[in-house]
């Protein structure tokens, strides 16, 4: 839950806890591991995997199912849901940072190569292949009675052929990475 204490009702700031539960910052239940995987799934997969009695077991599949190999697996799970635990230490505000706009591009495309940061936003620059252009994300500060950790994907300069080329390098059983 998410708890605010105030010592005046008209003042806006106060002090904010959170609680996302007992192995925040880390995914380690079936529902934990479940969650960050709406970034490579279509919603009917998502909701199929959610519907399964056995989360576990359907999250473990759908790992290995991306490449048939079991070490193979283990490794896409190891960086995956480390990518996982960096987004919530990192990015979590009045939510947990993987469910952020910043938590959803790092899990899936990994640490920026160069991070700029202003007062107002932060731009994160992959430098990609030599013979293209780096990719750039820029997420602007968004003003939260909550936290001063809120920013947002502006999506206007946002590519979704690049989010579809990195999701599928996943599918694939690739971690992905734009240098590559």
């Amino acid at each position: 839950g998410i708890y605010m204490f105030k010592m005046k009702m008209e003042v806006r700031e106060g002090v904010t806890l959170f609680n996302f539960g007992s192995s925040f910052p880390a995914a380690k239940t079936p529902d934990d591991l479940l969650g960050p995987l709406v970034y490579l799934t279509s919603s009917s997969e998502f909701r199929d995997l959610r519907m399964e009695s056995n989360r576990k077991l359907a999250v473990d599949n759908f790992w290995l199912g991306t490449t048939g190999e079991m070490e193979d697996a283990r490794e896409l799970i190891r960086v995956f849901y480390n990518r996982v635990l960096f987004a919530n230490l990192y990015f979590s505000g009045y939510k947990e940072g993987w469910k952020t706009d910043r938590g959803m591009i790092y899990i899936v495309f990994g640490p920026p190569d160069i991070l700029e940061k202003m007062a107002d936003r932060e731009n994160w620059k992959y430098l990609g292949k030599k013979s293209t252009a780096p990719i750039e994300f820029v997420f602007k500060r968004e003003e939260s009675p909550f936290t001063w950790n809120n920013y947002e994907l502006d999506r206007r300069n946002s590519s979704t052929s690049l989010w579809a080329e990195a999701v599928r390098s996943w599918r694939k059983g690739k971690i992905y990475s734009p240098n590559y």
